[in-house]
């Protein structure tokens, strides 16, 4: 019998999504997207990179801040580049 436990992670990723909308112009374009009148590409979405500006504080106890020190880009408000979620499933 196996000691080992299964965990989930959640992590922030960058995605871009292509849409269409008809309008004169560039400026037109943009605002009319931004009112929700374009319409999202079939296919459109494509995986860029983890989102490494995101993160959730107080993610990791103080024990586990030191610990992954050793392997991870973490910060003082004990949260881990790009993670939203780590447990036990």
């Amino acid at each position: 019998m196996s000691d080992l436990k299964e965990f989930e992670i959640e992590q922030y990723e960058l995605h871009v999504q292509k849409y269409r909308v008809e309008a004169k112009d560039r400026m037109e374009a943009l605002r009319l997207f931004l009112d929700g009148e374009a319409t999202a590409c079939d296919n459109g979405c494509e995986y860029l990179e983890p989102a490494e500006a995101y993160h959730r504080p107080q993610l990791l106890t103080d024990e586990e801040f030191k610990e992954a020190l050793k392997f991870a880009v973490v910060h003082g408000d004990n949260s881990v580049d790009s993670i939203r979620k780590v447990e036990e499933v």
